[in-house]
This record gives structure tokens, C-alpha cells and sequence, in this order.
């Protein structure tokens, strides 16, 4: 049985890895701020309340960092938390984990918001992920950057998979996010507050992030950073206008209403080559990941 540590286990990503797990026959460990899970072993994690002592995670076998600070703006965390979850607490692990000879796996994250302020419409393979230099609006983007830099350059001889991810989505996500935000408003008969639109994005759904997630765990795979995205690219507005359809509404009447901070980012987009590489591709279309929030 494979011991497996997520870091962040309550979060809408390590929701869905657990459940993948769990079938995979891993014997898990969770580390949160609170106990939700009364299947698995847990431990009080929480920053900075409570920071086990670095020597448990070198028993486990894959260890997985699914922590981070700042990914919605409605939740507020402190410039200190944000870049001590999405960058100095990942890179303080992964150096134990490599002075004290961990032979395991180390499994971190990205985001393709790390790419910054750009408008072509090419896509980033790793390494230029890794150096851009191009403007971020805010600190989650500017933290995230630094721990891709940072395994991009890294000394260390541990094996870490850093993995760039887009903007993912799923059942379940918070509900500030674009969709459930969209379908809770449509649903209530409640205003909307929408940008034009315009921005250029690849939609990614969570189940297809943890196939990949599960490759890197059972399979010999060269170390490194590795971008996950679908082969399709959308405008902000498709994927408001499939929600509306839903409803038989009309979406136009309700974009333009809002400014984010993510417009001065027109166009981010991945070249996943790396990944499929590997035998991974995403299998879930935007329009069957969106129904899939009308299942109950």
C-alpha cells in the first residue's frame, strides 16, 4: 500500500485526488486545518498556527502540496500567508526533503496565471513558464511564479513534480468561482456583475487533473515541471454563454458590468505536449463538465 500525504487536504483539488486515491489502494494522511475526513489518518495543519515538524512527511511515499493562499479574491489571507503557502513552504519541504534523502515523490502546483500580462496567442511550454517576466496583477500570481522559478533552477535531486495548471473547474468548486457563481445567480434570479469577456483562457476539469496526478504517482516519470491543459481554448464569454443557454437566457445584456484583475491578462494558454507525452490527455468536453453541475 502506498503511503500518501496531501498537504491541504481540504482543499477543491485534494477533495477530488482523495477520492482517487482511495481507489488506488493509498493509505492517506491528511493535513488541514480541520478534520473532515474520518476515513484517513489526520494531522493539525495551518499556517502559521500549526506546522507539524518537517520529519513525518520523509515516511511517506508520495507527498502531495495542495495548499495555497489567495486563489480567490474573497477571501482574504495576509501577504505573509500567500507567499509562505504558494511559495516558501513548498520550497522549505522540498530542500528537507532533499538534505534528509527522501526517495519518494514530491508533488507541487502552478498556475498558468504565473504567465502574466500578454496578448499573442501562442502557447507556453514549461520553461517558458518558468522565466517569464511578462507583468502579474497581484501577489497569488507573483508567490506562484516564485516556486516554478524555483524548480525550474532547483539543486535539489528529490524527485518533485511541478505541475501548471489552468483554470480548473468542477462540481463542488467554490462557489465564487466563474461557473457556480453564474449558475447560483441564474438560478435565484439574482444580478450579475460580468466583465466583457474577452479574455482567452483554457478550461481544464479537476477529474482530468487527477488523471494526470495518478500517472505521476504510479508510473516512472522524469521529474520536473509539466503544464496540464485541454487542446481547446475559449473565450470567457463561451463558456458564460453555454450557462445562459442552459437557462434560455441572453447572455449579452449582462458583460462588460465589472472589472478583474485578470483582464490585464488576455491571453494565457499552455502547450501541454510534455503531458501527453506521457499517455495523459483531457477527456472532458467544457459543455459535459458544465452539465455535470446540474447533476444532482
Amino acid at each position: 500500500m502506498t503511503k500518501t500525504a496531501i498537504i491541504g487536504s481540504t482543499s477543491f483539488l485534494a477533495s477530488y485526488l482523495i477520492a482517487e486515491l482511495e481507489n488506488d489502494n493509498h493509505e492517506l494522511t491528511l493535513f488541514s486545518r480541520q478534520k473532515r475526513n474520518e476515513k484517513h489518518h489526520f494531522v493539525p495543519f495551518s499556517y502559521p498556527e500549526s506546522i507539524p515538524n518537517l520529519d513525518v512527511f520523509l515516511e511517506f511515499d508520495i507527498v502531495i502540496f495542495a495548499a495555497a493562499g489567495g486563489v480567490q479574491s474573497s477571501k482574504k489571507y495576509s501577504l505573509d500567508e500567500i507567499y509562505q503557502l504558494n511559495a516558501f513552504l513548498p520550497i522549505t519541504i522540498a530542500n528537507y526533503l532533499d538534505a534528509n534523502n527522501f526517495k519518494g515523490k514530491f508533488i507541487t502546483f502552478g498556475s498558468y496565471f504565473e504567465i502574466g500580462a500578454q496578448e499573442s496567442l501562442r502557447k507556453f511550454n514549461e520553461k517558458e513558464v518558468a522565466l517569464s517576466d511578462y507583468d502579474v496583477p497581484n501577489h497569488y500570481c507573483l508567490s506562484k511564479r516564485l516556486l516554478t522559478r524555483f524548480v525550474n533552477d532547483s539543486l535539489s535531486k528529490i524527485n518533485h513534480f511541478h505541475v501548471i495548471l489552468p483554470s480548473i473547474y468542477g462540481k463542488n468548486e467554490n462557489q465564487n468561482r466563474l461557473i457556480p457563481y453564474l449558475i447560483e445567480r441564474l438560478e435565484h434570479k439574482k444580478e450579475l456583475e460580468l466583465t466583457a469577456g474577452t479574455q482567452i483562457r483554457q478550461f481544464l476539469h479537476i477529474k482530468d487533473v487527477c488523471s494526470f496526478i495518478m500517472i505521476l504517482c504510479n508510473k516512472n516519470v522524469e521529474n520536473g515541471i509539466y503544464n496540464l491543459a485541454s487542446d481547446t481554448q475559449n473565450l470567457v464569454k463561451d463558456v458564460v454563454e453555454l450557462i445562459f443557454k442552459y437557462f434560455n437566457k441572453d447572455h449579452n445584456n449582462v458583460l462588460g458590468k465589472a472589472k478583474r484583475q485578470d483582464e490585464s491578462m488576455q491571453v494565457i494558454l499552455l502547450d501541454n505536449k510534455k503531458a501527453k507525452d506521457l499517455g495523459w490527455k483531457a477527456t472532458i468536453s467544457l459543455e459535459d463538465g458544465i452539465l455535470d453541475y446540474f447533476n444532482k
